[in-house]
C-alpha cells in the first residue's frame, strides 16, 4: 500500500513532466498498481502520456473506457495502441475487474462524482482530472465517500508543480512585490455556442451513459462541448478557475482561508443568440472572468 500511496501522490507532478522516451508497454507483474482508463480525452491523453514516459515502473494500464467510439478512437494513437489496452463503453463493467487496482477519472465534469464514489465502493483507488465536479452536492457527496472509504485519492491539478509558479511563489514568499493585499484572476474566452436543433444520436455514442445523472436533455452536438453547459461544466469558473484561483490562494497563502464575500454576474456579450442553458462565460466588457482574493497577505 506505500508504494502505491507514493504513485498517486507524485502523481500530480508526473504530469508536468515531459521526455524524449517513447511510450511502450509493460508487461505484467505483481508489484505494479493495475490502472484503468475512464474518458479517453484531451486530458487522459496527456496524463497517460506523463504517466508512461516518466519512469513509473510500478504502474501497468490494463483498460479504457469511454461511450464515445469517435472519441476513443481519436484517442486510440499508434503510441497508445502499443499498450494493448481492453477498451469497453460501461465504466462499471472497468469497476467489476479484480486486475484494475486504481482508475483515471478524466470524464465531463458532472460524472466525477458518481463514477469517484462508485470507484471507492468498488476498492479502487482515484486519479480525477480537476474540477472535482460541478456542483457543490455532487463534490460533496465526494467527499462524504473519501471520508468514509480507506482509498488513496487525489483531484489533479498540475500547476504548482511547473518551475515558473514554483518560481513566482518564492519571489513572492521574499517580499521582492512588498505586501499584497489583492489578487485578480483573469482568463479570456468563452466557451458559448449559438443555439442548435436537436438531432439523432450518432452511431457508436451512448447518449444516455454520456449523460449519467444530469437531467436527460435530447441530443445535440454542442452538448458534448460540456464546460459550456450547467448540467456537465461550470464554464471558465470551474475550468480555468480550478486552476488559478488555486494559485492566487496558494501565493497568498490561504489555503485554508475561505471568502467573506463573493460576487458574481455574467451575460453572453461574445454570444449573444447562446442557448441559455449554458454558462455565461464573459462577464465583462473586456472580454474576460475575474476574481478577487482581498485582504492582507499573512
Amino acid at each position: 500500500m506505500k508504494s502505491r500511496r507514493t504513485f498517486l501522490k507524485r502523481s500530480a507532478a508526473a504530469v508536468a513532466v515531459t521526455a524524449a522516451r517513447p511510450l511502450f508497454a509493460w508487461q505484467g507483474s505483481n508489484d505494479r498498481i493495475r490502472m484503468a482508463v475512464i474518458g479517453c480525452g484531451n486530458r487522459s491523453g496527456r496524463v497517460f502520456d506523463s504517466f508512461a514516459r516518466s519512469g513509473h515502473a510500478d504502474c501497468q494500464f490494463v483498460a479504457a473506457c469511454e461511450v464515445n467510439k469517435a472519441k476513443l478512437d481519436q484517442w486510440m494513437t499508434p503510441e497508445r495502441q502499443t499498450f494493448k489496452l481492453e477498451t469497453l463503453v460501461d465504466y462499471r463493467r472497468i469497476l467489476d475487474r479484480k486486475d484494475v487496482d486504481a482508475v483515471l477519472i478524466a470524464t465531463p465534469d458532472h460524472s466525477h462524482s458518481r463514477i469517484m464514489v462508485d470507484a471507492m465502493a468498488a476498492g479502487k483507488d482515484v486519479y480525477c482530472e480537476k474540477p472535482a465536479s460541478n456542483t457543490i452536492p455532487r463534490i460533496n457527496a465526494m467527499l462524504d465517500a473519501y471520508r468514509k472509504g480507506r482509498q488513496v485519492v487525489q483531484i489533479g491539478t498540475h500547476q504548482r508543480s511547473w518551475d515558473h509558479f514554483a518560481e513566482a511563489k518564492q519571489i513572492i514568499d521574499a517580499g521582492t512585490l512588498g505586501n499584497i493585499t489583492h489578487v485578480i484572476v483573469v482568463q479570456p474566452g468563452t466557451y458559448a455556442r449559438a443555439k442548435e436543433p436537436e438531432q439523432p444520436v450518432p452511431a457508436g455514442l451512448d447518449w444516455d451513459l454520456w449523460q449519467l445523472d444530469a437531467p436527460k436533455r435530447p441530443f445535440k452536438p454542442t452538448r458534448l462541448g460540456f464546460r459550456a453547459w450547467y448540467a456537465y461544466g461550470s464554464g471558465l469558473v470551474g475550468d480555468w478557475g480550478a486552476h488559478h484561483v488555486d494559485i492566487a490562494h496558494w501565493f497568498m497563502n490561504a489555503d485554508n482561508r475561505v471568502p467573506l464575500r463573493t460576487s458574481a454576474m455574467g451575460a453572453f456579450l461574445a454570444v449573444p443568440d447562446a442557448d441559455p442553458e449554458m454558462v455565461p462565460s464573459r462577464p465583462s466588457s473586456i472580454n474576460s472572468c475575474a476574481y478577487a482574493i482581498a485582504g492582507t497577505r499573512r
